[in-house]
């Protein structure tokens, strides 16, 4: 029997992605290992920070484009440590303005 009532969420906030990555793979990989550590001290939810692909500018100027990728990342992620996921906030543009959006998945 878990030790944590049924009504409650436990909560896992992260900092410290915006370092520049090489790669898209290395920016996954520190993605997941927060995601594992996370779950493993028993969250339910992990959030990421604002602007979390910011650190993905040194492969691409336009750093807003990751958006996709880091959305599909989160959604595998989750299912597979059936955890969910707030993935940061990221910048797009949406009918011509910009919009910060977070977005949310679930297992």
């Amino acid at each position: 029997m878990s030790d944590k009532p049924t009504n409650s969420l436990r909560v896992a906030a992260t900092s410290g992605l915006l370092k520049g990555f090489i790669s898209f793979d290395a920016f996954a990989e520190s993605i997941t290992t927060h995601v594992c550590h996370a779950k493993g001290l028993g969250a339910d939810l992990i959030v990421f920070p604002e602007f979390v692909t910011a650190g993905l500018g040194i492969i691409r100027k336009d750093w807003t484009k990751w958006r996709g990728e880091m959305i599909t990342l989160a959604t595998d992620l989750a299912a597979r440590h059936d955890i969910w996921i707030c993935a940061g906030s990221m910048l797009h543009l949406e009918d011509g303005k910009w919009r910060n959006t977070a977005s949310l998945v679930t297992p």
